[in-house]
């Protein structure tokens, strides 16, 4: 499943399950959501808007899976991506079970529960940016959260209930993230006399991704990369009659 929030953020559930005693088994497929991110560096030289660094969000999805009122229902085998929320048990939630779920890509948290109890959290991995939290638990009423209980998880960091569950032995914590540099080259393309595209560029335009983006990462200065961008953009013109 994937939701496309690359014009404008969507805000509401992706998955909202209201059956009761229902099993749903991804078998390892994926609820998605594709956004836009800022262009932290780019170059916009030429027919090709090249971005070196991506940042922030600037579109986002708000929840991938949400069980409100729910009882009973077992998520496993999900991988979830993309979304501000992960999975959200909310108000009064009881006796739901998530077992081997993977969320990644979040900027709120993983698994969250809300007022709710006696659910069964086992082996699932939610590792998100510094300072997000993999799992996160509160409670505003009307019903305790509590008798929560689970075990073999992964999370990026952990905000415990009131009864102290998760504690230090029921979750590993995520193994710190290595900062990736992602090369976006979006194409303009240039025109012939007769408006028509050049052609038989695009093994050019891979190298050239590919190549930039190997210098950046070993420190080439800014400059000499619009340079290097700038002469590409002479030699693609130059393909056009």
């Amino acid at each position: 499943i994937t939701l496309d929030a690359t014009s404008q953020s969507w805000v509401g559930s992706c998955f909202a399950p209201d059956k009761k005693d229902i099993v749903i088994d991804c078998k390892w497929k994926t609820i998605q959501c594709k956004f836009k991110r800022k262009c932290l560096v780019k170059s916009t030289t030429g027919a090709q808007a090249i971005c070196f660094q991506e940042g922030a969000k600037e579109t986002s999805c708000d929840i991938g899976i949400s069980l409100a009122e729910a009882s009973g229902i077992t998520i496993q085998n999900c991988k979830i991506d993309g979304f501000d929320k992960g999975i959200k048990i909310d108000t009064p939630s009881v006796k739901n079970i998530l077992t081997d779920n993977v969320i990644g890509d979040f900027t709120v948290f993983g698994i969250s529960l809300t007022d709710s109890g006696e659910n069964e959290i086992n082996k699932n991995k939610a590792c998100g940016d510094s300072g997000t939290a993999g799992f996160a638990c509160t409670e505003n009423g009307p019903r305790l959260t509590d008798q929560n209980t689970g075990s073999n998880n992964v999370f990026s960091g952990v905000t415990s209930c009131p009864d102290q569950w998760p504690g230090s032995d029921h979750y590993t914590t995520c193994p710190q993230k290595k900062t990736v540099i992602t090369t976006t080259v979006t194409e303009t393309p240039n025109l012939d006399a007769n408006k028509n595209k050049c052609v038989g560029d695009e093994e050019d335009l891979n190298s050239l991704k590919k190549s930039l983006l190997e210098m950046f990462k070993k420190g080439l200065a800014f400059d000499q990369l619009l340079g290097l961008t700038s002469s590409y953009n002479t030699q693609y013109k130059s393909s056009c009659k």
